[in-house]
């Protein structure tokens, strides 16, 4: 019976000792890290003719910022009519040992990006837009009207 009282006893401690251990790194009782990663915000345009609304296919994007002339990347979206657009951002994780404590998202110098949508038909169309906003509406599609050539 003292046996049976011993392993019951140590298990329940062990138990505890765990509980106890993930609770405290929960509350970052052991201390963070911070780490930056790379990661990418999309956003989706839809391009309609500026005359009749008809969708247009196949439009490129070029994204450009003061000293930055490369500052997205075109992706497929799966949808007629629609342009996705990866823009970069940086991330500061904030880690304990078990759980993830904080995610920010560090701020650019300058917000602004200019977009031009491009299509071999259709006029360059320019547009301006803050990269605040658009982190603040993730999964808002964003129309681009362009007029014929």
């Amino acid at each position: 019976m003292d046996v049976k009282k011993k392993l019951v006893i140590s298990i329940v401690s062990v138990a505890i000792s765990i509980a106890g251990f993930v609770l405290a790194d929960y509350f970052a009782l052991f201390g963070t890290s911070k780490t930056a990663e790379l990661d990418f915000f999309e956003a989706r345009y839809r391009t309609v003719d500026k005359a009749n609304g008809n969708l247009i296919f196949n439009a490129g994007v070029r994204c450009f910022q003061r000293k930055n002339f490369n500052a997205c990347t075109l992706r497929d979206s799966h949808q007629a009519g629609v342009v996705a657009v990866h823009f970069p951002l940086k991330k500061v994780v904030e880690k304990s040992l078990l759980f993830t404590q904080n995610i920010t998202i560090e701020k650019v110098a300058n917000p602004n990006m200019n977009l031009m949508f491009i299509h071999n038909s259709y006029a360059n169309t320019k547009i301006t837009m803050s990269l605040d906003d658009m982190f603040a509406n993730p999964g808002k599609e964003y129309l681009v009207e362009m007029p014929a050539r």
